[in-house]
């Protein structure tokens, strides 16, 4: 008798909850608003891509890399690369020393004229300097051989004058290398 009054009461229970899941719908929770940066990110994504035309002209990248020594006479070396709007140069150059190995002068360079005028350079620049032969070998010891530097640089320019974009210094002597980039349209 026990079990047929439990079994009845769990059958009304039943009935019970599905008669007020039925009377009162549960209201769907609203969907999360997204944060401002989230929903503004998501409008940039759906407008079409706006592409800024490149122009059909040249523009004249010139890379002067200035290397001073303490009192040494002060090495300069200029790169000039000519290339399009948009469009990618690509300079290799090596010189091989014997007891050192290659020694690269490298330049990657991309302009792109802005719609204000300036131009926008993305440099990349790898180079290595060796040690001048003077320096004693002393049995034993470890001798400098050649420093190296390599950067990569976006920058705005004016037309036609020149910018000092980065300055370092040697991490082990008193060397300072300069490099400066001068950007030209040419019509």
């Amino acid at each position: 008798m026990i079990g047929r009054i439990t079994c009845t009461a769990t059958v009304f229970a039943l009935f019970a909850a599905v008669a007020a899941a039925q009377q009162a719908p549960a209201k769907p929770a609203p969907p999360p608003k997204p944060a401002p940066a989230a929903e503004e990110a998501a409008q940039r994504a759906a407008r079409p891509a706006q592409e800024q035309p490149y122009q059909p002209v040249n523009v004249r990248v010139e890379v002067t890399i200035t290397d001073q020594r303490g009192n040494a006479p002060t090495v300069k070396k200029t790169i000039t690369a000519v290339t399009g709007d948009g469009m990618n140069a690509r300079i290799r150059t090596n010189a091989q020393f014997n007891d050192i190995g290659p020694i690269p002068l490298n330049l990657d360079a991309m302009p792109t004229i802005l719609p204000n005028g300036r131009i926008r350079v993305v440099v990349g620049l790898a180079y290595e300097m060796p040690v001048p032969p003077d320096q004693p070998l002393t049995a034993g010891v470890s001798r400098l051989m050649k420093t190296a530097i390599q950067e990569n640089l976006s920058v705005n320019l004016d037309d036609g004058r020149p910018l000092v974009v980065a300055q370092s210094a040697d991490p082990i002597s008193d060397r300072q290398v300069t490099v400066e980039v001068r950007a030209t349209i040419l019509k």
